[in-house]
Parts: C-alpha cells; sequence; structure tokens
C-alpha cells in the first residue's frame, strides 16, 4: 500500500474480463480483512461472550471494548471503501462484480460488523445518489430499452463522440442481477440504521427524498418510473426513510399516475411499488382514497399480471384494515367473479408471504 495507491488496485475491478474482476475484488476482500482486522477481533469478542456466561452467576459482565481501527491502516482502508462506494454506479462494472462489492460494503462500512463509517461515508459527496441511482436500476430489470437519466444526459454530451469508453458491457444501463436490489436495499438499512442522531437521519432522509422528488420533475416517463423503483427499494430496506418520501407532497400522486400509463411495464413498476408501501400499515389510510377508483381500472386491463398486482395490491390493504376497506373488497370480489380462470391463483397467500419477507427485513 506504500508503493501502489488505492485507486491503483480498485481501477482493476474495470476489467473486460469479469473473471479477472472478480478476482481483484476477493484481493481487495482479503486485503481489508487483513488491514481492519475485524475477523480476529469479532472472534475474540464471541469467545469472550462465551467465556463471559459461564463466568455471569460469580461476577458482573464487563463490556466487551469497542473495535477502533489502527490509525496506521485507516487511510488506506478508507480510500479503499470510498473508490468501491463510487464504484456501485459504474456502467463498467459487471452485475455479479457489482453485487460483490455491495457486499463489501455491508460486510466493512456498518458498526454492527464493520469499522463503524457509516456518517463518515454516505455523506462524501455523491455517494448516497449514486446509491440510489443503483436503487433505482435494479427494480427496472423487467423493462427492456429503459434508459436512465444519467444514460440519456451521457448520451447528449457524447453525441459526437463515436464509440467512446466501449467496454463490450451494456452501456444504456448498469448492470444488475436479480439479487441486487435486496443487496443495495440491505447496505441503505444497515448505513440508516448507523445514523443514530435525529441531525444525521434527517440529512439522509432529506438527501433521498430530494433525489427522488428531482426524478419525479423530470419530464421524461422513465425519470419518474425510475424514481417510484427507488422508493419501493427503500420499503425493502429503511422503511422509515420510504414512509418519509411518501408523505412529500406529489409523491403518491405520481406513483398512482405512473399505473395509468400505457406502457404496462412501466405500471408494473408502479404496482410493485404501491404493493410494497401497502405492507407498512400506517401507509394504508393515505393510499386508500386514491386507491380504489385506479385498482377497479386496472382490473379492466388487457394484461394478466397487471390485473394479479391489481389485486395484490387490494388484498394487502384490506388485509390492514377492517370495515374502511369495504369498497376495496367489494371490488376484489367483482374482479374474481369476472375473472375466474385466475381464481386457482391463493392471492391471500401470496400477500401474506410478502408481508412476512417485509417484517423479516
Amino acid at each position: 500500500m506504500e508503493r501502489l495507491t488505492a485507486q491503483y488496485f480498485v481501477d482493476r475491478i474495470f476489467s473486460r474480463r469479469t473473471d479477472e474482476s472478480a478476482e481483484i475484488c476477493r484481493f481487495l476482500n482479503s486485503l481489508l480483512e487483513g488491514l481492519t482486522q475485524l475477523k480476529a477481533y469479532h472472534q475474540a469478542k464471541e469467545a469472550d461472550a462465551a467465556d463471559g456466561q459461564k463466568l455471569s452467576a460469580k461476577v458482573a459482565p464487563v463490556a466487551y471494548p469497542k473495535y477502533k481501527i489502527n490509525p496506521l491502516v485507516e487511510k488506506p482502508v478508507f480510500e479503499i471503501l470510498n473508490h468501491l462506494l463510487r464504484a456501485t454506479n459504474s456502467y463498467r462494472l459487471s452485475a455479479a462484480v457489482r453485487d460483490y462489492i455491495l457486499e463489501m460494503l455491508i460486510r466493512f462500512i456498518p458498526s454492527e460488523k464493520g469499522v463503524g463509517w457509516s456518517h463518515k461515508m454516505v455523506f462524501s459527496e455523491g455517494v448516497l445518489e449514486r446509491l440510489l441511482e443503483l436503487a433505482g436500476t435494479a427494480g427496472t430489470t423487467s423493462l427492456v430499452n429503459w434508459r436512465s437519466r444519467r444514460s440519456r444526459e451521457q448520451d447528449a454530451t457524447q453525441s459526437d463522440t463515436s464509440g467512446a469508453g466501449n467496454s463490450g458491457l451494456d452501456q444504456t444501463r448498469l448492470s444488475t442481477t436479480p439479487n441486487t436490489r435486496m443487496t443495495v436495499a440491505v447496505l441503505l438499512a444497515k448505513l440508516w440504521d448507523d445514523m443514530t442522531s435525529d441531525k444525521t437521519r434527517d440529512a439522509f432522509t432529506n438527501g433521498c427524498s430530494d433525489f427522488i422528488l428531482d426524478l419525479f420533475a423530470d419530464h421524461f416517463l422513465e425519470t419518474k418510473v425510475e424514481a417510484a423503483s427507488v422508493i419501493g427499494t427503500l420499503f425493502l430496506g429503511p422503511h422509515e426513510v420510504g414512509s418519509s418520501v411518501l408523505s412529500r407532497p406529489g409523491i403518491v400522486e405520481g406513483l398512482f399516475l405512473l399505473t395509468q400509463c400505457p406502457n404496462m411495464l412501466y405500471q408494473t413498476v408502479a404496482l410493485d411499488t404501491i404493493l410494497l408501501v401497502t405492507h407498512k400499515k400506517e401507509q394504508c389510510l393515505s393510499l386508500v382514497s386514491q386507491a380504489v377508483p385506479i385498482l377497479r381500472n386496472l382490473y379492466k386491463s388487457e394484461n394478466d399480471g397487471t390485473k394479479i398486482r391489481a389485486l395484490v395490491v387490494s388484498k394487502s390493504l384490506s388485509l390492514r384494515q377492517s370495515v374502511k376497506m369495504k369498497s376495496v373488497l367489494e371490488a376484489t370480489n367483482q374482479f374474481t367473479f369476472l375473472y375466474p380462470s385466475l381464481k386457482c391463483i391463493d392471492f391471500y397467500q401470496i400477500s401474506t408471504f410478502m408481508h412476512t419477507i417485509s417484517v423479516l427485513l
């Protein structure tokens, strides 16, 4: 580390060969483990806890010393983690390598098992926005030919450059796997858990709100879909932040407008987001008055996937309300009467299963 900088090592993960990038990630993981000695610390802590249980009946328990990084390695560790964070939204990363980097960040940054630098990292310039951009893209994997706002902006600035920066990877959107959305949601949740003061929590929430409101303000419909996807990812992770964002003027209305979009895939993203929102009981009351007429219209959609999602949203709402949801239940019954071919699907089990998953998270 005295001769080669952290930037040198991190740049190697942008190799055109995925296997080389993955190998560099494994090397960086081993390097961080060696520098931080986190693994040895937690092993010693667990051993001390086991010994403490044997002695607890005889002497008062003593708290194990809090982890503290060696000042000699603090700078290189910070530089590596900072560069990895800034690489999360790079178009040059393959999907598998991106997931590996996110898992490394979960392992080394939060205070639960890592060095406890969540505050230092998340408020570095542009870091939160990079994670939120990835959170939005990871929730739109079903969309064909969809482009994020950043990719369109890059096209506008590089329109006169032919083939610049072509690495063989998709330059129109971030490459993700089916696990990416949940992984970035877990990272955001652990960063949020380390925001222990009202000031830092407000700053984190305001950063997320400003990012999402800025997306909704864009005149491109694709960007509004990206905003809906970010909200859904927040409800998979730090749902308190998602609830706060949803309470901002115009957010709920924007989600319901997307459900009426002619593009069926855009409808799907909006409905999936609303379904994630309805897993939190306190959000249901604010959605009911607007949801009922829109869900009735969605029941008539030509797309079976849209019909099913609309019904699952209705079921989720009805599970969290009582007599106030009579209109939703009536609409649900009307749906199953009009579409008997879909009766084989147990929507109650679907919604209950998804609610259980959200509680466990």
